[in-house]
């Protein structure tokens, strides 16, 4: 969490941030261990900009000091960009949003120039996908889009992950559940009862 939506002081070329982050993949490096390099937190730095971050031509820029800085290091096991987009309710707002994630992989993957894997980030909402906008395949079919990725924070994605799962195979790409998780108030041994949360009735450690 570089950045703030709501804080316009902050630099994107800011030393103390990227201070921070070579320390911490050097630190990883050290140790055997790998980081995913999620740069996500560049949409609160747009946002907070007022800047569209949904338009990849804020985005170049970035992703090319990025991917320039980062090409080398290998303690870094992939990178993802931006997930959680809006559902599209549209042709027209589909193929703008496929057209984001194909100009961002793409200018990443040139920066980078191969060295690392690319996920374009982690989806939510994508059981709201339809025939007709078939949104998140085709994201996941782009060139430069290594890895098909996900969330689950609801039972509807736990019943998705079949239908992503059979559609990652048909592409010939890896799976990352990039995020997931309940509330503490669910339990986290046994179930402590009550409310639900997106129609999960579970202990975190059963989830």
């Amino acid at each position: 969490d570089f950045w703030s939506q709501n804080d316009q002081n902050r630099k994107q070329d800011g030393t103390t941030v990227w201070k921070n982050v070579d320390y911490l993949v050097c630190a990883a490096q050290q140790r055997g261990m790998f980081v995913v390099m999620d740069v996500s937190a560049f949409q609160k730095f747009l946002l907070s900009r007022r800047y569209d971050s949904f338009d990849a031509r804020n985005w170049t820029t970035f992703l090319e000091a990025v991917g320039e800085h980062y090409k080398d290091q290998n303690a870094i096991a992939m990178y993802s960009i931006v997930g959680e987009p809006p559902p599209p309710k549209s042709v027209e707002a589909m193929n703008k949003l496929v057209d984001f994630y194909r100009a961002v992989t793409d200018t990443l993957h040139q920066a980078d120039e191969g060295h690392h894997l690319i996920n374009a980030g982690g989806f939510i909402h994508m059981e709201d996908e339809s025939k007709e906008l078939p949104w998140w395949h085709k994201i996941y079919a782009l060139p430069n889009n290594d890895i098909v990725g996900f969330k689950t924070y609801s039972l509807d994605d736990l019943h998705l992950m079949p239908t992503i799962a059979s559609y990652a195979k048909e592409i010939n790409k890896p799976l990352l559940d990039e995020e997931f998780g309940l509330p503490q108030r669910m339990g986290d041994a046994q179930f402590a009862g009550g409310e639900g949360y997106n129609k999960l009735y579970t202990s975190r450690a059963q989830f």
